[in-house]
């Protein structure tokens, strides 16, 4: 779970699944081209997705497209208690933190993608003990009825706020619609 550094190391993570899984993965991959051309080293710890077989190297870690990436399986593990799924989508990233903590060593940034309230404010506390920037990405401002009991249940609650108070407190973010850009 160590990876390699160059000079300007960001870590790219989220709930998204890497390196092929869903259309956030081809998001962050793309934004990563960018950062790449631009002299960074981008290593992704996604949330979610399937290390591939033929993407192994001979050290042990696994690059796609020339990115190392490491899967933290915050997502995607099968749960039916209810109880379990809401504490899972409340504390959504518990395993990324640890793996970040890890490799701290001359990270300039993070970014993360779509970050509950739990990871941005254990990330904005992380790299301001370690002087890193943090970044958040943000692609989607979900309607109170797209959660399992509309705007009456918790998950609904929590995403509001996330995006009315957590989502104010990074700085730097690089977002997909006028609308946020507008908000924040």
């Amino acid at each position: 779970e160590n990876f390699q550094y160059m000079n300007k190391k960001i870590i790219y993570t989220g709930a998204f699944r890497f390196p092929i899984g869903d259309a956030a993965a081809a998001r962050v991959l793309n934004n990563a081209k960018i950062l790449r051309e631009l002299g960074y080293d981008v290593v992704f710890i996604s949330f979610g997705g399937e290390a591939r077989e033929e993407d192994k190297q001979s050290d042990g870690q696994y690059y796609y497209q020339g990115f190392q990436y490491i899967l933290s399986n915050d997502i995607d593990l099968p749960e039916t208690k209810i109880i379990k799924r809401i504490i899972r989508f409340v504390f959504s990233g518990r395993k990324a933190l640890k793996i970040i903590n890890k490799n701290l060593d001359n990270v300039h940034t993070i970014i993360a993608y779509q970050p509950s309230s739990y990871f941005t404010k254990k990330l904005i506390t992380l790299c301001k003990n370690d002087s890193i920037q943090l970044i958040t990405d943000l692609t989607e401002w979900y309607s109170p009825n797209e959660f399992p009991g509309g705007a009456f249940a918790p998950p609904a609650w929590l995403n509001e706020w996330n995006m009315r108070v957590t989502q104010k407190r990074v700085k730097s973010k690089i977002l997909i619609s006028s609308f946020l850009n507008h908000f924040y």
